[in-house]
């Protein structure tokens, strides 16, 4: 984490994080600096632990989950959610800039 960090690059986290089983990477969330962290889909592919248990065979991340992502993050980190909406969403604007120009961004209500 600390060479892609030191490059400028920040730091993707999805479905993977819901897994209480993923100790490394729910460790680098929970204490990795707020401004490297984004949250992602890798959408349809690496769904959550709850999209996996509510349908196993056929389970789908889909962009709707980032919420879900944020709550986790916000769990490990013992901050507020909206604290992590406001973060990662900046730190994807300074990822993307031109994010910002396609309007389709929303608050995490």
């Amino acid at each position: 984490a600390k060479i892609f960090i030191n490059l400028g690059l920040k730091l993707g986290y999805g479905g993977a994080c819901t897994y209480s089983g993923s100790c490394r990477i729910r460790k680098l969330l929970s204490e990795l600096p707020k401004d490297v962290l984004v949250l992602e889909t890798d959408c349809p592919d690496m769904p959550s632990s709850i999209r996996r248990a509510e349908n196993p065979e056929d389970a789908h991340s889909m962009p709707r989950d980032l919420r879900m992502y944020a709550e986790v993050a916000a769990e490990l980190r013992d901050v507020p959610v909206e604290e992590i909406a406001e973060q990662t969403t900046k730190n994807a604007f300074d990822a993307f800039p031109k994010l910002q120009t396609l309007g389709a961004v929303k608050k995490v209500p």
